[in-house]
């Protein structure tokens, strides 16, 4: 799929997964506050906004990060199960152009599917992890984390394309580990959509840890919500390229 036709197809999948990432990533800010101001008697936010307040609260009361830390956890998880949900509605909207309507329809219909797909590559992962684990005490942790981070790179573009082949029906068993099985011997023959699918991983994750550094550097600065929420459209549009790498291979 060329790019200008996978933005095209993508241009609303992105708009809209964006728009629902922000809603839960100030859903989450709300729960933190919330959970700041049962720690905090009298907490309210200030005029400066949401993150210099929190990070003033955290400094006058260290107890209150353990509220703070059940807020990233919250996010973390919304993030996971929204984009467990919301992924196959963009592969097949990628695949097949369609209404607001079908989107919605083929998420929830392979929503299952996502999610036991999500289950089997964690299982592959915790594996990469425990050979991680082996390698340290061969070649040191430097090498190992080296190795580790490359072989975590690559389980996105082969998760990717299992995903690919469920939504188009190229799997008898759906909820097994075929799928996942078949994108990783197909891989070698696919190396250069794996490398770009794995490059633009590592993009979402350079946008993530920027978002994060904006926001605890430039906190008092008003420009830098606009600057996160930038970049988590630009990790968006990132994570939908990378899933229309996976469908131009079938």
């Amino acid at each position: 799929m060329r790019l200008s036709l996978a933005l095209r197809r993508g241009f609303w999948c992105i708009a809209g997964i964006a728009s629902l990432r922000i809603g839960l990533a100030a859903f989450a800010g709300r729960l933190g506050e919330a959970g700041i101001a049962s720690a905090m008697r009298g907490y309210t936010r200030g005029p400066e906004g949401f993150l210099p307040s929190l990070l003033g609260a955290v400094s006058e009361a260290p107890t209150s990060l353990s509220s703070v830390s059940s807020t990233l956890g919250a996010a973390i998880l919304l993030g996971a199960v929204a984009n467990i949900i919301t992924v196959g509605g963009v592969l097949a909207h990628l695949r097949t152009p369609g209404s607001i309507g079908a989107f919605v329809n083929n998420a929830i219909r392979w929503a299952p599917a996502m999610l036991t797909s999500t289950i089997w590559v964690t299982l592959l992962r915790l594996l990469i992890i425990a050979v991680c684990a082996i390698l340290d005490a061969a070649i040191g942790t430097p090498k190992a984390i080296l190795v580790g981070a490359l072989l975590w790179a690559l389980t996105m573009p082969v998760h990717d394309h299992a995903r690919a082949m469920i939504i188009e029906g190229r799997v008898t068993h759906r909820y097994g580990p075929r799928a996942l099985k078949a994108a990783i011997v197909q891989s070698p023959r696919r190396l250069r959509s794996v490398a770009f699918s794995a490059g633009a991983w590592l993009g979402t994750i350079a946008c993530s840890l920027g978002a994060g550094a904006v926001g605890f550097a430039f906190a008092e600065s008003s420009a830098s919500a606009w600057a996160i929420r930038g970049l988590g459209l630009l990790a968006v549009a990132l994570t939908v390229l990378r899933l229309s790498i996976a469908v131009e291979e079938d």
